[in-house]
């Protein structure tokens, strides 16, 4: 089958994790590349029940599923330490950092970023309290947008200090929805936080969480000390496919910092030769990852996929039906010809208004009746315009109501600012609720 070019593949991957016998041990699908189809190419990063990175795994630990049942052996494999990567760091720095907390998170960052290599980008959103939700704003002091230039954001964070409070909530959905506007795969956000949303700005803990998961974007958490959101930091992994590893002691950061780098930067590299004719536009593959006893699952959905046409079968020649079909007796050619001569016959008996009988059949404009064929009626054509007509003027109605009708006017709830109708929170006071008249 020739090369596939330029054919809208839609893949929906189910970034939470189906373990049989542990949760924690599971995998990230970094990108499913069909462009070769029916070639798969599939990218991942792995990790064991405490979060740490595998990368002695052997093409035996996975395996793919048809949803005809068919287990797919890898074409290909292969273990890389420097694949790609798009990361959005976001980093504590409320009050509660100041000290050797912050030295410590600073030197641990450093870390985490001596481990990107050129194709890696990175993004900053490092928070304490007034963070804009505005993803083409930013704080210089301590946020930048996307960007391969590393030296920048080794710059920004050296010269961060630790004050104010800790707007969690805002601060993820804002690197979230930063990461979002990158092309799908090799993205992920990474969370540092020792605290709790403690904002009295109004702000929604579901929102990252559901923008995440809507475009497949895994977060990976570290927490730091006891006075932290635990519950609500485990969900950002669990529910967006990442990984959450928590430590008491800032001394430690830096090897944490480091881990989830060789995590996110070591990736499974494996082909996969789907098999062919494909009959349907839609294939669910099954791809699993097996470990000791333990074993985790991601859905691959497949849409929009080539079909190839399925040519019938050819009848075989000289099989009963064949010949059976072929075996025509005289007596029935005789009746045949005897029809068709009769229904010739009836056909030439048949004159229309101002046709010569030695003219042969003319298309009929009318039919004179008493010939034993209806007569063609012109009142149709009347019934079929009105009905056009009909629906022309119902579609001139309804666009002369939509051109009158006055545009929506959006207005902040709380203190009553008229917004635009691309603002989704009010720049005056912060608030989220939009009232619609």
């Amino acid at each position: 089958m020739k090369k596939i070019l330029h054919f809208i593949i839609l893949i929906s991957l189910m970034l939470t994790l189906i373990a049989a016998d542990s949760p924690e041990l599971g995998f990230l699908l970094q990108s499913v590349d069909v462009n070769n189809f029916p070639n798969l190419e599939l990218r991942l990063s792995v990790w064991d029940a405490n979060g740490l990175p595998l990368d002695s795994l052997s093409a035996d630990n996975f395996a793919l599923e048809t949803s005809n049942g068919v287990q797919l052996k890898p074409h290909t494999f292969k273990f890389t330490d420097s694949g790609t990567i798009n990361i959005a760091l976001v980093l504590d720095i409320s009050g509660s950092m100041a000290g050797q907390a912050l030295n410590d998170a600073k030197a641990a960052s450093y870390r985490f970023l001596d481990r990107l290599t050129e194709g890696d980008q990175a993004a900053l959103i490092a928070f304490s309290d007034k963070v804009s939700l505005y993803k083409n704003q930013f704080n210089p002091e301590r946020e930048l947008d996307f960007s391969p230039d590393l030296e920048k954001v080794y710059d920004t964070i050296e010269a961060l200090n630790a004050k104010g409070g800790t707007e969690l909530y805002n601060a993820v959905y804002k690197a979230v929805d930063l990461t979002s506007a990158l092309p799908q795969a090799h993205r992920a956000v990474l969370l540092f936080s020792d605290g709790r949303n403690d904002s009295a700005i109004y702000s929604d803990p579901e929102a990252a969480i559901t923008l995440a998961k809507d475009e497949g974007i895994p977060i990976f958490v570290i927490g730091l000390g006891s006075a932290i959101d635990r519950d609500y930091l485990q969900r950002l992994a669990d529910e967006t496919g990442g990984v959450a590893r928590f430590t008491p002691r800032s001394s430690e950061l830096a090897q944490v910092f480091d881990d989830m780098a060789r995590l996110l930067k070591g990736q499974y590299l494996l082909s996969y030769e789907l098999p062919e004719p494909v009959t349907q536009p839609h294939e669910t593959l099954q791809f699993s990852l097996a470990l000791a006893g333990d074993s985790a699952v991601q859905e691959i959905v497949l849409v929009d996929l080539p079909v190839s046409p399925v040519e019938p079968e050819p009848a075989e020649i000289g099989s009963q039906e064949t010949e059976e079909s072929l075996a025509v007796q005289p007596e029935s050619i005789d009746a045949a010809e005897n029809i068709g001569d009769t229904q010739k016959s009836a056909q030439e008996t048949i004159i229309y208004p101002g046709q010569n009988p030695d003219d042969g059949l003319m298309a009929p404009e009318e039919v004179v009746e008493g010939q034993g064929v209806l007569k063609t009626i012109d009142w149709y054509w009347w019934v079929l315009a009105g009905l056009l007509l009909l629906v022309l003027l119902i579609l001139i109605i309804r666009r002369a109501r939509k051109a009158n009708k006055k545009p929506a006017i959006r207005t902040c709830m709380r203190c009553g600012y008229r917004l635009t109708k691309d603002e989704l929170v009010c720049p005056q006071c912060g608030e989220k609720r939009i009232k619609t008249s």
